[in-house]
């Protein structure tokens, strides 16, 4: 307690009577491990490549997606790498990434070949990683 000319300021770590407050003395600490930092920086980085991709409006305001949903969107825009690398992250299974990455060699080998080339060469620089590289990421 402190007297400052007509009136008295009192501390907010203490009580009117001068006792310490015991909720400022119990301060929660929450201890984050590099591992889980690397996974939300995972999270994060795969929805920053998402943004480029998606054009609904939707989606860039909409809730932080589960890493089930990232990887279906991550899918759905032809981002197999990141897929990979997220289900690997989060034990998940690849069953939907594999599925539609044959589907899309399918429909691609079934193109025509001038749209074929096109096609196949946009998909390859957005899927411009290395086995090795995915390997590492998802440790």
């Amino acid at each position: 307690m402190v007297f400052h000319g007509d009136y008295t300021v009192y501390s907010p770590k203490r009580l009117y009577d001068g006792i310490e407050k015991q909720e400022i003395m119990m301060k929660k600490l929450e201890i984050v491990e590099l591992v889980d930092i690397k996974t939300e920086f995972m999270l994060v980085d795969a929805r920053l490549r998402l943004y480029g991709k998606e054009s609904d409006q939707g989606f860039h305001s909409g809730p932080i997606s589960r890493p089930d949903e990232i990887v279906g969107q991550l899918v759905t825009v032809g981002l197999y790498d990141r897929a990979v690398i997220i289900s690997h992250l989060f034990d998940l299974k690849l069953h939907t990434v594999m599925e539609s990455l044959a589907l899309r060699c399918v429909n691609l080998a079934r193109s025509n070949v001038g749209i074929m080339a096109t096609d196949c060469y946009d998909w390859l620089q957005d899927n411009n990683v290395t086995l090795s590289c995915v390997m590492q990421n998802s440790r």
